[in-house]
């Protein structure tokens, strides 16, 4: 956690420890014993809280550090989440602190620092399900209504999964006709709204219908269909019915009213506003903003967006409208954020290098957006993790860099500093010996 000792990493875990209050208190002498910072040259705990020992260059390798552990830790969650999506055909909605847990290899004496060789864990079944809405229609053996679990942490919830939770009903005509040989049993609906338009409503939705009169063969009994399409005051949807019922129907229906309840189905794409949060808790949290006031800034920061993406439709506009935004909280998101500590906030302004801070929260940004209507990149087909992945992947690897490089750096710096002062002092004392 950036520096934090052991008591403040157990006094800022939300909810406690709960069960693992007797395990936990077991890794404080690994994690607090010799050479466990790869960064530094500290020999325990003890001494890094000794006054004098910290020093700005060793606080910027700390920092670099601690990114790059913590970015580690962000990619391995997204892998074993895109590892759960292709298990369970849908999103997870549970992702939180509370499921993520890490596993230490070895017991610190090894020559390698124990908190480098961690794993990765979900540690719950994931989403629940709501009940799928009844009536004459065959959905499928992968139809669900996933929801996030009651006991999620709200700060974790995307807005996404409030919005499904609400279902929107409207009254439609409805004009209904068979899709054709090829597809015997298929009918498909066209949609018009009466009076409100169906917003909120996308593609993969379900759709119940109540008519209002009794419908050839059908009766009067309602039906379920999936969402096809969506347009301003047209929404298209694909009823499959039973091979019996299929058969006996006429080739189109005649027009009908009925009252529409439409269903949101989430997919996968969901999950990234909570990765996204988990990596803001993990960069921007520190002994005097927890994950409420994390929550809290990034709020903020996209409520300005939602107020100037209503006149932004392309995605790339709405990225440069967050450069913007980041920048001007440029202070309350440096990347000294990432140090628990104040005092050690104060001692090194901007340890990690700008451009990849930067890119870290952009990354952010567009988690939080994600499927949204002020989303900042277009959704990419098949594996919503991918493009994640990428940019994860991509920054650790100029962490990385950066890591094994500053010290480098630092020495040559040094050196051409000391020849520049050499030649200065050289010409202002002069051929002869004095100035």
């Amino acid at each position: 956690m950036g520096g934090a000792s052991f008591d403040e990493v157990l006094a800022a875990t939300p909810g406690g420890l709960g069960a693992r209050a007797v395990t936990t208190p077991r890794l404080h002498p690994v994690l607090a014993g010799p050479e466990q910072w790869a960064a530094t040259v500290w020999a325990t705990e003890a001494e890094v809280r000794q006054p004098g020992a910290v020093t700005p260059e060793r606080l910027q390798r700390l920092a670099l550090e601690v990114t790059w552990l913590k970015l580690h830790g962000f990619v391995q969650v997204c892998r074993l989440l895109a590892e759960f999506h292709a298990s369970a055909s849908g999103p997870h909605l549970g992702l939180s602190p509370d499921n993520v847990m890490f596993t230490l290899a070895g017991q610190g004496r090894s020559a390698a620092p124990v908190r480098h060789a961690f794993e990765a864990w979900l540690v719950d079944v994931g989403t629940m399900r709501q009940p799928l809405p009844q009536g004459v229609g065959l959905l499928g053996a992968n139809a669900q209504l996933p929801t996030a679990a009651p006991d999620v942490p709200r700060a974790f919830v995307s807005p996404l999964v409030e919005a499904a939770r609400n279902t929107v009903e409207l009254v439609l005509h409805v004009h209904a006709r068979a899709a054709g040989a090829e597809r015997a049993g298929t009918l498909l609906l066209e949609l018009k709204v009466v009076r409100e338009r169906p917003d909120g409503v996308q593609a993969g939705d379900l759709v119940r219908l109540v008519p209002e009169g009794r419908l050839p063969v059908l009766g009067d009994q309602p039906l379920v269909a999936r969402v096809a399409s969506v347009g301003r005051d047209v929404v298209t949807a694909e009823l499959q019915l039973p091979a019996e019922m299929g058969a006996a129907l006429p080739q189109a229906l005649p027009p009908f009213v009925a009252t529409a309840t439409f269903h949101r189905r989430l997919d996968a794409g969901a999950d990234r506003f909570a990765l996204g949060m988990l990596l803001a808790r993990a960069l921007l949290g520190h002994d005097r903003r927890d994950l409420f006031a994390v929550r809290e800034l990034w709020d903020g920061i996209l409520d300005r967006l939602a107020s100037s993406a209503a006149r932004q439709a392309d995605p790339g506009k709405r990225a440069a409208s967050l450069r913007g935004l980041l920048e001007s909280e440029r202070q309350a998101l440096a990347s000294e954020s990432v140090l628990w500590p104040a005092a050690w906030r104060e001692a090194v302004p901007n340890p990690v290098p700008t451009a990849i801070w930067r890119e870290l929260m952009l990354l952010i940004g567009r988690l939080l957006t994600a499927g949204t209507p002020i989303a900042t990149a277009p959704d990419a087909d098949g594996d919503v993790l991918a493009p994640v992945l990428a940019t994860a992947e991509d920054l650790l690897a100029r962490l990385q860099i950066e890591r094994s490089e500053v010290d480098v750096r630092a020495k040559e710096l040094t050196t051409v500093a000391l020849q520049m002062a050499a030649t200065a002092t050289a010409a202002m004392v002069g051929p002869g010996g004095s100035a």
